[in-house]
């Protein structure tokens, strides 16, 4: 599983060294493009992490115009992230580079495999939202 992940970011991570970036703001990036408008709370809890894990990654990326923090209209206190078309691009050419090494593995395994593989990743997915609408 290890190995199988680090050839799927192998990619995205060139991509990402190039800007002085890692793992945790592609992370951010995923995330904040699959859910714009979510919070600072909801995006820690969706990553598992620490607020002072995210902080510095996710001040760098709005710092560099990837990532834009607004105020909630109902509540001003609460900062909700957008992405801006800087990190839209970004996040769109880091995820191409992930599915060509999906593309390639799945040519070589076949369509059965892929289609097994999408079922068991759906199903783990489904558990960690499971576990992420429970602590909502």
């Amino acid at each position: 599983f290890y190995l199988g992940y680090r050839a799927g970011v192998r990619g995205p991570n060139k991509i990402l060294q190039r800007l002085n970036f890692g793992r945790p703001h592609h992370r951010i990036l995923y995330v904040v493009a699959r859910q714009p408008g979510v919070s600072m709370t909801a995006l820690i809890d969706i990553l598992a992490v620490t607020r002072q894990a995210l902080h510095r990654p996710l001040r760098e990326l709005i710092d560099q115009g990837y990532v834009i923090q607004k105020p909630s209209p109902v509540n001003r206190r609460i900062a909700l992230l957008t992405l801006s078309p800087k990190g839209a691009a970004l996040e769109a050419r880091l995820t191409a580079a992930q599915y060509e090494a999906f593309a390639k593995a799945f040519a070589a395994a076949g369509p059965e495999a892929e289609r097994h593989w999408k079922a068991v990743m759906r199903e783990l997915a489904s558990q960690v939202h499971q576990h992420l609408m429970t602590t909502l």
